[in-house]
C-alpha cells in the first residue's frame, strides 16, 4: 500500500511537472514564428524543462535547460529554476546583453541554499521578430541546430558559458545572429543524442545533424516529430536513458 501511495504521488507530481512546461497551441494566432516544444521523462519526473513567452509586441523568451541527474531531486530543483525565470521582469530592449543578465542572476539565485551542488545547463535566446535578431546565451548545453533560411542544419558553438547553479559571481557572454526568412533553430537535451541502442552505442552529434538535414519539412511542428522518430527507431527496444525534450523555432 505504502509502494502504491508512493507510485501515485509521483503520478501526480508528473501531471504538475507537465502543467508547469507551456501549453500548445504555442502562439497560434503569430504568424511571424512557429513554436513547438515536447519533453519526455526517462522515469515519472524529470530535470529537464523548456519555456517560451512575449516579453513585449515583438520580443520573445526561450529557453531550454537539463538539470543534472534524475527522478524526483531534479524535477525540485527544475521547479525552482523555472520559477526564477519567470519571475524576472523590467526587460529593456536597450540590454543587448539582456540574456547574459537574466542567466546571471539565475545563477546567482541558485547558488543559494544549493548545499547538494545540483546544477542545469540551459541555452536562452531573445529573438526580435521584426528584424529577426536573435540574441542567446548558451550555458554549458548541447549547441543548437541553426539553418539560416534554406541553408543545412549547423550547430550555433559559440560562445559557450560556464553551466548555472554551482559556481557564484559567474557573468556570461551574448552571441548574435541576425535570421534570414525561412530560418529553423531545433533546441534539445542530452537525452536526444546520447540516446542508446541495445548495445549501448549512442546516437551522437553528426547522425542527428543529418537526421535533421534529411527531414522532409522544416515546420516547428514536423522537426520536432522526425527528432522523436529518430531517437525512437536508433533505441529500438532499449530503455529510455535520460529525459528527453526538444524544441524548435521557424521564422516567416
Amino acid at each position: 500500500m505504502e509502494m502504491e501511495q508512493a507510485q501515485r504521488e509521483l503520478q501526480y507530481a508528473r501531471s504538475i511537472q507537465e502543467g508547469l512546461l507551456p501549453q500548445e497551441p504555442l502562439f497560434a494566432h503569430e504568424q511571424r514564428m512557429q513554436c513547438v516544444g515536447r519533453m519526455r521523462t526517462a522515469r515519472e519526473v524529470g530535470g529537464d524543462f523548456y519555456d517560451v513567452f512575449f516579453l513585449d509586441t515583438d520580443h520573445v523568451f526561450f529557453v531550454i535547460a537539463d538539470v543534472c541527474g534524475k527522478g524526483l531531486p531534479a524535477a525540485l530543483f527544475m521547479v525552482r529554476a523555472i520559477a526564477i525565470l519567470r519571475a524576472q521582469s523590467g526587460y529593456d530592449r536597450q540590454f543587448t546583453d539582456y540574456a547574459a543578465r537574466l542567466i546571471a542572476r539565475l545563477n546567482r539565485q541558485l547558488c543559494d541554499y544549493n548545499d547538494a551542488r545540483q546544477f542545469l545547463t540551459a541555452f536562452c535566446g531573445i529573438v526580435d521578430l521584426e528584424t529577426r535578431t536573435l540574441r542567446y546565451v548558451n550555458a554549458g548545453h548541447n549547441p543548437p541546430a541553426l539553418a539560416m533560411g534554406g541553408q543545412a542544419f549547423e550547430y550555433l558553438e559559440e560562445p559557450i558559458n560556464p553551466i548555472v547553479g554551482m559556481f557564484d559571481g559567474l557573468s556570461y557572454q551574448v552571441g548574435e545572429v541576425v535570421l534570414a526568412p525561412g530560418s529553423a533553430l531545433l533546441l534539445y537535451t542530452d537525452g536526444v543524442t546520447e540516446a542508446e541502442d541495445k548495445n549501448k552505442a549512442m546516437l551522437g552529434d553528426e547522425p542527428f545533424l543529418a537526421v535533421l538535414n534529411a527531414a522532409s519539412s522544416r515546420a516547428a511542428g514536423d522537426l520536432v516529430d522526425t527528432v522523436f522518430s529518430a531517437v525512437s527507431r536508433f533505441a529500438g527496444d532499449a530503455p529510455q536513458s535520460d529525459d528527453i525534450t526538444v524544441l524548435a523555432l521557424r521564422w516567416a
